[in-house]
């Protein structure tokens, strides 16, 4: 496999899944009296989660983007899987394009999100039950 058959394989990641999640919805809308609607959900929402993140530079903004537009916008169904997904991206891009000024806006808007979620009442209360739960553990 070629450099660059790799580079055109990689392109339009967000394309690619938006695309395989409407087509497991359209394979399983017909089976409906088979699957269990929670079924078809955990599924789509593993498939969000295993699907492979892009390490081309231009196909990685794209597909950040998508992922913090599709969590945001998801009526609440995949909405974790897509924010996991977009933190997964941002943290890859970290590592692959670390001085990179295309993804400083990106990596700036990351890290205030999680100093904001850090120091939310969400965050302190989750904080609390978990260091009730590791005392219950122990």
């Amino acid at each position: 496999m070629t450099m660059e058959y790799e580079i055109q394989n990689e392109k339009k990641s967000a394309e690619k899944l938006a695309e395989g999640v409407n087509e497991f919805l359209k394979k399983h809308s017909v089976t409906k009296g088979f699957f269990a609607r929670d079924d078809i959900m955990r599924s789509i929402g593993t498939f969000i989660e295993s699907f492979p993140v892009p390490s081309q530079k231009e196909d990685l903004i794209d597909f950040i983007i998508a992922m913090d537009e599709r969590g945001k916008n998801d009526d609440g169904d995949f909405e974790d899987e897509y924010h996991s997904k977009w933190e997964e991206s941002i943290k890859k891009a970290m590592i692959l394009f670390p001085n990179d000024p295309d993804f400083a806006p990106i990596i700036n808007l990351y890290q205030k999100e999680k100093e904001e979620n850090e120091n939310s009442i969400g965050a302190l209360i989750h904080k609390k039950v978990m260091s009730v739960i590791k005392k219950w553990l122990s």
